[in-house]
């Protein structure tokens, strides 16, 4: 069975000189204003093939991929204008393939404060932790 309800509203109006109470007007940042971060990663010297995975503030994945004919990538996440000054969280991934063509997995998570026209590379470091710098 079906039931409708239906609701009457009655605006209560007043007439006379009262004044109407003022307005208050917030300015909202545009929120399709954007910020750029760059992202670049570059072949290592014992690699020959490098697939890059990386996720910034929960957008992504962005991919890098690299070989011997393009040994270095750089792409761009465009970040909400709100998230710039603020420490937000990251995860890379990286594929690398070797001269014999085993393939090893390296990866890293971590948090950086992201900012406009920010330039970020990936490293990894001597224990194989993949970050942004």
């Amino acid at each position: 069975m079906l039931a409708i309800f239906g609701f009457i509203y009655v605006a209560d109006s007043k007439s006379g000189s009262e004044s109407s109470p003022a307005t208050t007007v917030t300015t909202i940042e545009d929120p399709n204003s954007v910020i750029e971060v760059r992202i670049t990663s570059t072949l290592g010297d014992d690699v020959t093939a490098e697939h890059d995975e990386i996720t910034l503030a929960g957008a992504g994945p962005l991919i890098l991929d690299m070989d011997a004919s393009n040994r270095d990538a750089t792409d761009s996440f465009a970040l909400n204008a709100a998230l710039s000054g603020l420490e937000v969280d990251y995860a890379v991934k990286i594929v690398a393939t070797f001269p014999d063509g085993t393939q090893e997995e390296f990866h890293g998570k971590g948090s950086i404060v992201v900012t406009e026209n920010m330039s970020l590379v990936v490293a990894v470091d001597d224990n194989g932790v993949v970050t942004l710098e």
